[in-house]
């Protein structure tokens, strides 16, 4: 697979092993807003069919850290679409001003949790506070402030996400939101070495799963067809004048 793209990913160094010139990625990142009207509703209100609302990704804060030294982090939940799958993984930022404050030793570490386990384990080994969930409702069931939130988060259908790789026509891709801005972002060709992507695939299974889906579910495009004049279709056919492929006669001498 011959790779088009502005930057480097972490699988890009299996093309030392060959690469397939006729399967061509053309990775290239583009960024835009999103409907959030995943399916058609049916009520005048917009809302869609059972009456629920798709849970979209976002962002949560959380304390980590004892009481009188706890630090804020913020959490954010997104979605990786990554061949034909959806992989719904919580990112933990801890670029903050009072963490890069600390010595570095005590400063905590930013982290990419793609399993329910993960995100218990990297939580609770910073002491974060969570609660037992009896007083969550159910439009926030999947909030960090209990640990069945966390595991709804992983554990939701998210297939709805999947129309994006045909409509797009892209292997990969990211549902997200901003910081600073407001809604949710979908993000196509996305670079995986900044999710840590590798802790899911590792490069050539990567490159390998890339490849396939492009030449297989995506399709090849169709090459042009080359139009020969009719001028060259005669000489490679023997006729390049006007005897054709016959003997030209030849001139008699006088006797």
């Amino acid at each position: 697979m011959l790779i088009e793209s502005k930057f480097h990913d972490y699988y890009d160094s299996i093309k030392a092993f060959g690469v397939d010139k006729t399967c061509v990625y053309k990775r290239h990142t583009e960024e835009f807003k999103m409907d959030n009207k995943l399916f058609e509703p049916t009520t005048k209100y917009g809302n869609p069919k059972g009456g629920e609302l798709p849970p979209l990704p976002g962002w949560e804060e959380i304390s980590l850290g004892e009481t009188r030294e706890h630090i804020t982090a913020r959490v954010y939940k997104h979605l990786l679409g990554f061949c034909g799958q959806i992989f719904p993984y919580m990112y933990f930022d801890l670029d903050s001003y009072w963490n890069n404050m600390r010595r570095p030793e005590d400063r905590f570490q930013s982290e990419v949790a793609y399993t329910y386990e993960e995100a218990l384990d990297y939580l609770q080994g910073n002491n974060a506070r969570l609660g037992n969930g009896r007083y969550v409702s159910y439009r926030n069931r999947m909030s960090l402030k209990t640990a069945q939130g966390i595991k709804e988060f992983f554990d939701y259908d998210w297939s709805r996400y999947q129309r994006y790789f045909v409509e797009h026509k892209v292997p990969c891709f990211r549902v997200h939101d901003h910081k600073n801005d407001y809604g949710t972002f979908l993000e196509l060709n996305p670079q995986l070495k900044p999710l840590r992507f590798m802790k899911v695939r590792d490069p050539a299974t990567s490159f390998q799963e890339i490849y396939m889906y492009i030449a297989g579910t995506l399709g090849l495009p169709e090459r042009p067809m080359i139009e020969i004049e009719d001028k060259y279709k005669q000489q490679q056919h023997g006729h390049d004048h006007r005897y054709s492929f016959r003997r030209e006669p030849t001139k008699r001498k006088p006797k």
